[in-house]
């Protein structure tokens, strides 16, 4: 009912496939399975030495890692993992890797990841990645939908029935009244099509005989919580007077926080025993303390984690509902802190970020204007905004509390039916970020960086996007990741006609070489790349091919030549500081501008980037 029911199903179809082929002595691609499981066995987290680890245990005739990177590229495997996240996020040379299988030439590699949507806007990594394959069609990022009718409808069935309903078999009275619950309002019928909070309404419909009226999915997620507490207590596994006032509440917050800072990849048992015996009252033994701490650790909100020794929550919802309590309680006197913890979370569509903003203190709210007003270009100020706006809804708010939004990151921000008019996003990464029916009359974009940018339903009359970094720009449903054709959209829009006869595309092609080195925002990248890597990514209409520019970047001494690994390395010293300048400033040095010279066939040309 998620991610990996989806990766089981696909593999199953897949790997039946492929024996159905080996019976007919026909080749076939071998799905080639790597889970949470196979982490537990590696001694690091670094890709080559989990994959060596998986040939050396898991297949029954050993291969070498050379053989198995063979079978990728020419198209007789297909790599499949699930449930890694700690792996994309924690080996900076898992991506790496990828790009050497897909950027081979000729290369029949074909990789699917399931990774959680945090992915997308937290990883500097995948983001480098994206951009590395841009113009190309190596990858392709497809989401889960969330439940319709249709899907409700055989749950519900299997819930009640213990099966699927055959063609044309009407619903049962009970069947037809819990999908009439389901149903009854807007609220219910939004939550409900995600498949853990349909399991917890249709559990409660079949034990009350009807639905209690919730206001949110978190006063749902928090009666769900509190009965499966009750519910345990009524065993009479261990008595609540041996904790401290509150301890039991505290205890579960803690290793909730814990769980979702490693990023959901399970809590080690031992610190969750050693925070219990914190809020355990003081004169019990030592077999009474254990026994208390490993009925708590059995409960049904638990479950086996990925590695040996960690613990998980059953559902991710609920360790974020439970980690929000606990940053609710810390918000207002420690904001700072606060954001710093929660910096690797997805800004766009976080259940816990929603979850904290639906219950955040008037002085919560106070302490975010104030995170607001600081200098601040990391990504707790995403944060802060994010939680700003979904705490106060109110269409002006950005305006009132006067929020300074230039030379901000604001990556994977969503600003939605907003009054963003005469705001100025000078400066600023918008990388995945969304204007859905926003007012941005007279709004200003000189040199902010838009890459996956979305605008939906927008106001952006008399909007100047001047010197805008413009990769890639969603117009619809439409990703535009021409230059030229952004700006006309832009102009037309905004009613401001710009003039010069558009871009020199040898220019934007040497800026896109440049930017695989450089942030738009300046910061450092990579340091050495390879041949295949440099040359991957979106090929400029009527530009000097890449590997021309390549050349003449190392001619020019803004490259160094490939060293044995067949790696090059950008400079450093002056010649770094003019690659700076020219990807953050868009101008040209007067060495960068001979190169761009000699590259561009274009005669007259003035080589500007817009």
């Amino acid at each position: 009912m998620g991610k990996s029911y989806l990766f089981t199903a696909l593999f199953d179809d897949l790997y039946t496939k492929f024996l159905d082929a080996k019976r007919g002595l026909r080749s076939s691609r071998r799905p080639i399975p790597l889970l949470p499981e196979h982490l537990k066995r590696s001694q690091s987290l670094r890709t080559t030495d989990l994959i060596d680890n998986f040939l050396r245990t898991d297949i029954a005739d050993p291969v070498s890692s050379e053989t198995f990177r063979w079978l990728l590229v020419n198209g007789y495997a297909t790599w499949l993992l699930d449930g890694l996240d700690e792996l994309y996020a924690g080996d900076p040379g898992f991506f790496d890797y990828l790009l050497d299988l897909v950027t081979i030439p000729s290369s029949k590699a074909q990789v699917t990841i399931w990774c959680r949507d945090s992915l997308l806007t937290t990883s500097q990594e995948f983001a480098e990645f994206q951009e590395m394959c841009a113009g190309d069609e190596i990858l392709k990022i497809y989401k889960l939908d969330d439940w319709e009718r249709k899907s409700k409808r055989e749950f519900v069935w299997l819930q009640v029935k213990g099966r699927l309903p055959s063609t044309n078999e009407g619903d049962t009275v009970e069947i037809r009244d819990i999908l009439e619950a389901l149903d009854r309002d807007e609220h219910t019928r939004i939550i409900s099509a995600l498949p853990l909070y349909c399991r917890i309404l249709c559990d409660q419909y079949r034990e009350d005989g009807g639905l209690q009226n919730f206001t949110d999915e978190m006063e749902l997620l928090d009666h769900t919580i509190e009965s499966i507490k009750d519910r345990e207590i009524g065993k009479g596994l261990f008595d609540i007077a041996s904790f401290e006032e509150h301890g039991l509440d505290e205890w579960l917050e803690q290793i909730a926080a814990d769980y979702v800072e490693g990023q959901y990849a399970g809590f080690q048992r031992d610190d969750a025993e050693e925070y219990g015996r914190y809020v355990l009252r003081d004169g019990l033994s030592e077999s009474e303390q254990l026994h208390i701490l490993t009925s708590l650790l059995n409960f049904p909100l638990f479950q086996a984690g990925s590695e040996t020794g960690k613990v998980a929550f059953a559902h991710d919802l609920i360790a974020d509902a439970v980690a929000s309590r606990y940053y609710l309680k810390r918000l207002g006197r420690a904001a700072r802190e606060v954001l710093a913890r929660l910096e690797h979370v997805d800004v766009d569509g976080s259940p816990l970020l929603r979850f904290i903003a639906g219950r955040i203190s008037e002085e919560g709210k106070g302490a975010l204007v104030k995170e607001l007003h600081r200098p601040n270009r990391e990504r707790g100020f995403a944060i802060a905004l994010t939680l700003m706006m979904l705490a106060r809804p109110d269409r002006d708010v950005i305006l009132r509390e006067d929020v300074n939004l230039e030379d901000r990151f604001l990556v994977g921000v969503r600003f939605s039916d907003r009054d963003l008019s005469k705001r100025s996003f000078r400066g600023s990464d918008l990388t995945y970020a969304i204007f859905d029916g926003c007012d941005l009359t007279d709004s200003a974009f000189e040199g902010a960086n838009f890459n996956h940018t979305a605008f939906r339903d927008c106001i952006l009359r008399g909007a100047e996007m001047g010197r805008g970094r413009a990769q890639s720009v969603f117009i619809g449903n439409r990703l535009e990741d021409n230059s030229e054709r952004i700006q006309e959209w832009f102009s037309k829009e905004s009613g401001i006609v710009r003039t010069g006869g558009g871009g020199c595309p040898t220019a934007q092609q040497l800026m896109h070489l440049f930017g695989k080195f450089v942030t738009p925002l300046g910061s450092p990248k990579k340091d050495t790349l390879n041949d295949r890597a440099l040359n991957a990514g979106r090929k400029f209409a009527g530009a000097a091919s890449t590997e021309d520019c390549i050349r003449a970047a190392v001619s020019a001494g803004y490259l160094l030549e490939r060293d044995y690994r067949g790696r090059y390395s950008r400079a450093s010293g002056d010649e770094y500081a003019e690659i700076v300048k020219f990807v953050t400033e868009r101008r040209a040095s007067d060495g960068i501008g001979r190169m761009l010279e000699k590259l561009c066939a274009r005669h007259g040309c003035l080589h500007r980037l817009e």
